[in-house]
C-alpha cells in the first residue's frame, strides 16, 4: 500500500558533502578541459565512472537513477539547441553529401565488426549486434563538440549534424532490431524495422508541409490584434509556446514509435526556419541581386571574354538586360560566385576592422563567403536570432550547469570499468576499438577536394582560378574534423550494446553463456570499443581545433588575405 506522502528526512552531511562535490568538480572540470582541449565531457563521463558504481561508488543508485533521468533531459535540450541552430537552407544543400557520409558511417562499421568473429569467436548474429552498436554518432557529444569550437552553423557543422542524424536515426531503428532478434526466432516482425523507417520521414515531410503551407502563410499575411501581438511578443509567452511545441513532438514521437531525439532536431529546425523566414518577411523584402543594373541615363558595362568594355551605343532595357545576362553568364563561367568583383567605376565601401562593429549584416562591401564576412562575430548572428535568444535566456543556464552534466557522467555510471581490465578482453576491446574508430573516421574523405584527383585539362584556366580563388583548404583539416567527430558513440551505443547483452545475444552458445550479462567477453569487448570512440573521439578534435584555432589567429598569408585552413566549409 502507497503511501499519503512521502516523509521529509534532512540528508546527512556525508551525503550533501558527496552530492555538492560531485557537481562542482563535474562543472570545474569540463571547464577547465574545455578551454584546453574543447572536450570537457570526457572528463564528466571519467568522473561519473570514478563517482558512480563502476568506481568507488560513492554515490548511491538513487542519486545515479536520478541524474541519468535529468540527464536525458539535458540530452534533448542539447539536441534541441543544435535543431536552433542549423540553417534548414544549408541542410537542403548538403543533403546529398550528408546522405553519403551518414551511409559510410553505418556501413563500414556494421562491415569491420565480423572481424569480431576472428579476434573473439563471435557469431554472425553476435557481429551484427556488436556493428548495429557501433554504427551510431552520439548526438549529444555531437552537438556539445560543435557548440565548444564554434561551428554549429557553418557548413562543416551542418553536414556534420545532418549525417549524426541520420545515424542516430538508423541507430534507434536498430535498438527494435535487436530487441525482436533477442526475444526468439519466430518473433521478429518486418513492421518492427519498417515503423520507424517511416514515422521519421513521415514526421519530417509533415513538419515540412505544415511550416510551408500552413504557419508560415498565417505568420505573413493574418494580422492579430494588438493585445495578441503584444502577448506573443513578450520572451516568457515564445518560451511556453516553443516548449510547448516541442513537449507535443517529442510525445508524438514516442509513441509513434520513433525517436524522442530525432523530434527534438525536428521541433529545433522548425522553430529555426519559422524565426528566421519572419525576420526575413520584415527586415528584407527582397533578396539583393548579385548584378546591379546601371541607371538609363548612365552607359552601361559587360564582361566580354573576361574583360570590361564599356558598351555606350546600348539603349533601351531589352538591350540593357542582354548585358546583364552576359555578366552572369561570363561571371558564371570563369568566376567563382564568392569571388566576384565589381567594376572599379563603381567601387564598395572598405569592409570595417575585424574587431569593429558593423552597421548592417548585410554590407554590399563584403562578399558572400569571403574571410571578411567570416572573421565577422557569429555572436552577432546569434543574437539577430530570437530562438537562440529565447534558449540562452531559458534553457541554457540549467543545462549547461546541470543537466548536461549529468548526461555525461550517467555514460560513465554505465561503464563496468572494473571488469573490462582483464588481459584478453583489454587487447581484444582496444583491436576493435581501433578498427571502428577507422570506420568513422572514413567518413571524413567525402570532403577531399576530387579536383586534385582528376587531370587538368587547361592550365590556363587553372591558373586564372588560382588567382581569384579565397580560403582554399589547407591539408585534410575539414575531412579529419569530420571523421573525428563522428568517431564518438556515446549513448546510443551503449544502449544498444546493454540491450543485446540483457536479451542474451552476446551469450549466445560459447563458453559465456552462463555469466551475467554484463559480464559477456564479447560485451565487454563491444563496451571498450564504445567506450574508447566516445573519448578518442572529442579528444582529436579538440586538438585539431586547437590547431586550426592558431592558424585562424594567424597574420595574412603571402597574398595579403587572411587564409581560413578550413576553407569553404567554415562558412556560415
Amino acid at each position: 500500500m502507497s503511501e499519503a506522502a512521502l516523509s521529509y528526512h534532512e540528508p546527512g552531511i556525508i551525503l550533501i558533502l558527496v552530492q555538492s562535490s560531485f557537481l562542482i568538480v563535474l562543472n570545474v572540470a569540463g571547464a577547465t578541459v574545455d578551454y584546453y582541449l574543447y572536450c570537457g565531457l570526457i572528463a564528466q563521463v571519467l568522473l561519473g565512472m570514478g563517482w558512480g558504481a563502476p568506481g568507488a561508488a560513492l554515490l548511491s543508485n538513487d542519486f545515479q537513477e536520478v541524474a541519468t533521468q535529468l540527464g536525458y533531459l539535458g540530452l534533448i535540450a542539447i539536441i534541441f539547441e543544435g535543431g536552433l541552430s542549423t540553417s534548414v537552407k544549408a541542410v537542403q544543400q548538403n543533403l546529398i553529401l550528408s546522405i553519403c557520409v551518414a551511409l559510410t558511417g553505418i556501413l563500414l562499421p556494421v562491415g569491420f565488426s565480423y572481424s569480431l568473429c576472428a579476434l573473439a569467436s563471435a557469431s554472425n548474429l553476435q557481429a551484427f549486434a556488436a556493428g548495429a552498436a557501433l554504427c551510431s554518432t552520439s548526438l549529444g557529444t555531437t552537438f556539445n563538440l560543435l557548440k565548444t569550437t564554434d561551428m554549429t552553423s557553418t557548413r562543416l557543422g551542418v553536414v556534420l549534424t545532418s549525417a549524426a542524424m541520420l545515424d542516430d536515426v538508423v541507430g534507434l531503428i536498430m535498438v527494435q532490431v535487436i530487441s525482436n532478434l533477442g526475444s526468439g526466432p519466430n518473433s521478429f516482425k518486418a513492421i518492427s524495422v519498417v515503423r520507424p523507417v517511416f514515422v521519421s520521414f513521415g514526421f519530417a515531410v509533415v513538419l515540412i508541409l505544415i511550416c510551408k503551407y500552413a504557419c508560415k502563410p498565417i505568420m505573413n499575411h493574418i494580422s492579430m490584434p494588438q493585445m495578441a501581438r503584444s502577448l506573443l511578443a513578450k520572451p516568457v509567452a515564445y518560451f511556453l509556446g516553443c516548449t510547448v511545441f516541442l513537449l507535443a513532438l517529442i510525445t508524438s514521437a514516442s509513441y509513434a514509435g520513433t525517436s524522442v531525439l530525432f523530434a527534438a532536431y525536428l521541433a529545433g529546425a522548425s522553430i529555426s526556419w519559422l524565426d528566421a523566414n519572419q525576420t526575413r518577411s520584415k527586415n528584407h523584402p527582397g533578396e539583393n541581386l548579385n548584378v546591379r543594373q546601371q541607371p538609363p541615363d548612365n552607359p552601361t558595362a559587360a564582361f566580354k571574354k573576361g574583360k570590361l568594355v564599356p558598351d555606350v551605343n546600348k539603349q533601351g532595357r531589352s538591350e540593357r538586360e542582354e548585358d546583364v545576362d552576359e555578366v552572369k553568364e561570363v561571371s558564371n563561367e570563369q568566376l567563382p560566385s564568392a569571388d566576384f568583383q565589381q567594376p572599379p567605376a563603381r567601387q564598395e565601401p572598405t569592409p570595417p576592422p575585424e574587431g569593429a562593429e558593423p552597421e548592417t549584416t548585410t554590407n554590399p562591401g563584403i562578399l558572400p563567403g569571403s574571410v571578411e564576412l567570416h572573421s565577422l562575430k557569429r555572436g552577432q548572428v546569434e543574437n539577430s536570432s530570437r530562438s537562440l535568444r529565447m534558449y540562452n535566456d531559458y534553457y541554457a543556464p540549467s543545462v549547461e550547469r546541470l543537466l548536461k552534466p549529468f548526461f555525461f557522467a550517467s555514460i560513465g555510471f554505465s561503464i563496468p570499468i572494473t571488469k573490462m581490465c582483464r588481459g584478453p578482453v583489454l587487447w581484444r576491446g582496444v583491436t576493435y576499438a581501433i578498427i571502428m574508430a577507422f570506420g568513422k573516421l572514413s567518413c571524413g574523405l567525402w570532403l577531399l577536394r576530387l579536383s586534385k584527383l582528376s587531370n587538368n585539362p587547361s592550365g590556363t584556366t587553372e591558373k586564372k582560378r588560382t588567382a581569384v580563388s579565397v580560403m582554399r583548404p589547407i591539408s585534410m583539416y575539414p575531412a579529419s574534423i569530420l571523421g573525428s567527430a563522428m568517431i564518438a558513440r556515446g549513448e546510443i551505443g551503449f544502449l544498444i550494446s546493454a540491450l543485446a547483452a540483457t536479451n542474451g545475444i552476446f551469450n549466445g552458445e560459447n563458453k559465456d553463456a552462463d555469466a551475467p550479462a554484463n559480464e559477456s567477453e564479447i560485451f565487454l569487448v563491444v563496451t571498450w570499443g564504445i567506450l574508447l570512440c566516445t573519448v578518442a573521439g572529442p579528444l582529436a578534435l579538440g586538438l585539431l581545433m586547437r590547431r586550426v584555432r592558431r592558424l585562424q589567429q594567424k597574420g595574412p598569408g603571402p597574398d595579403g588575405g587572411k587564409e581560413d585552413p578550413l576553407g569553404i566549409w567554415a562558412v556560415d
